[in-house]
């Protein structure tokens, strides 16, 4: 730790290279995909994903996504035969290769044993792939109107109270339920997309938007990530919405009619990126960074998507003091987004490095007092944590009176 503090992300990354939990690393064939993760039914051992196209058709009606995923492909072993993705609650209309032809699959609901993990696809190639050979699959297909990754809302929840709105929640391995993928962290991939949406309505994803028109009754809208990400960074959001530039790289969005507040409450965006990038050397990659803020369904504080952080509306209070959780989403752009987690056994340490990330930058953005307030704060939360693994052996260290005692001290030296 002494390490980290002294030179930041540098000695930071290479802790995490020791402990060889994350991707990138190298593996052999015998190594298989269950081993890798035991939340995939996605072969990765013998095929691994380098692209993804979705072309979507937003349906507020039905509450459904349709269109296709395509899915550019590298074989990783000598006679690829088939390719299985995670594939749950979707309605598999077709699936073809390169050239268009129809290719056989089977959709299979897996023993009780592994339900939890939903189903997957298994898709049959006409003629075997080499190592190393690159080609394509399309998948057509629908989203359930019954799943748990998208929240489609009503107009009456929301605050212009005249349109629909939906949004995504991936994390953790929910993206299986937007479209057919390798949904695991140890899968990283670019991806673009095509949407199409009610023309009233505007989409944003965990991209960059490259181009966007609109017809009679449509709009349509594309996105690019040329970083490679794992399925579940991917995000959506559609709503009658609007972006408001706060600093040279960062934006707000969220209904017209809270913008205003919104914008102001977090117009120090911009300074949490410069705090962030100086503290750890290494620079912010993604180009923007734009935080949305959700209708108050939205079920957690924050989540990281890359170029499209997604916050719960309770951060906005009037007087700043609740958007500290957008310096540890930010922190996530290095420690989560960028060095990933190679399986969920693993998250701890995606969440472990950005909350130290973000503790020193909350130290330079609002003062050592709000830090120590915070680990005082935070302390039943991971005592109890530390317990629920049933670690109840350990003695834990009581910091109450020793933070308290140098809050107070520190407070009254400034008064």
């Amino acid at each position: 730790v002494r390490c980290v503090q002294e030179t930041g992300l540098i000695a930071l990354v290479s802790t995490l290279a020791v402990l060889g939990l994350f991707v990138g690393l190298s593996y052999n064939e015998q190594e298989s995909s269950r081993v890798i993760d035991e939340s995939t039914f996605a072969n990765i051992h013998e095929v691994r994903t380098q692209h993804f196209f979705l072309n979507l058709t937003v349906n507020f009606d039905t509450k459904t996504l349709s269109g296709s995923n395509t899915l550019t492909l590298q074989s990783q072993t000598r006679r690829l035969q088939q390719v299985i993705l995670d594939a749950y609650h979707l309605e598999i209309k077709q699936v073809v290769d390169q050239n268009f032809n129809m290719l056989d699959y089977e959709h299979v609901t897996p023993t009780s044993d592994q339900k939890d993990l939903g189903q997957y696809l298994v898709i049959y190639l006409r003629e075997p792939a080499k190592r190393g050979e690159i080609f394509n699959i399309t998948i057509f297909y629908s989203t359930a109107k019954e799943q748990d990754t998208i929240s489609w809302l009503e107009p009456e929840q929301t605050a212009g109270g005249k349109y629909p709105y939906l949004y995504s929640q991936c994390e953790s391995i929910l993206c299986r339920q937007v479209a057919p993928l390798q949904d695991t962290p140890a899968v990283k991939a670019t991806y673009s997309a095509v949407i199409r949406t009610p023309k009233a309505l505007r989409p944003f994803l965990s991209a960059n938007e490259t181009d966007s028109y609109e017809d009679e009754d449509f709009r349509y809208s594309s996105f690019r990530n040329d970083i490679p990400i794992p399925s579940y960074l991917f995000a959506i959001v559609v709503g009658r919405l609007e972006e408001r530039q706060v600093g040279k790289r960062t934006a707000v969005i969220t209904e017209a009619e809270q913008i205003d507040e919104c914008a102001k409450e977090l117009e120090d965006l911009e300074q949490m990126v410069t705090i962030l990038e100086d503290y750890i050397g290494y620079p912010y990659v993604w180009g923007a960074y734009k935080i949305v803020v959700l209708p108050p369904s939205f079920p957690v504080g924050g989540m990281e998507n890359p170029l499209l952080t997604f916050a719960s509306p309770s951060i906005i209070v009037g007087d700043k003091s609740n958007v500290a959780v957008a310096i540890h989403e930010i922190a996530h752009s290095w420690t989560g987004n960028l060095v990933t987690n190679r399986n969920w056994n693993n998250f701890w340490v995606n969440e472990g490095f950005t909350r130290f990330l973000e503790r020193k930058g909350a130290e330079v953005f609002s003062g050592k007092e709000y830090v120590l307030l915070d680990e005082v704060a935070s302390y039943p939360e991971f005592t109890a944590a530390i317990r629920s693994v049933s670690y109840t052996h350990l003695t834990l260290p009581t910091i109450y009176s020793v933070q308290i005692s140098v809050v107070a001290v520190s407070l009254k030296k400034k008064n």
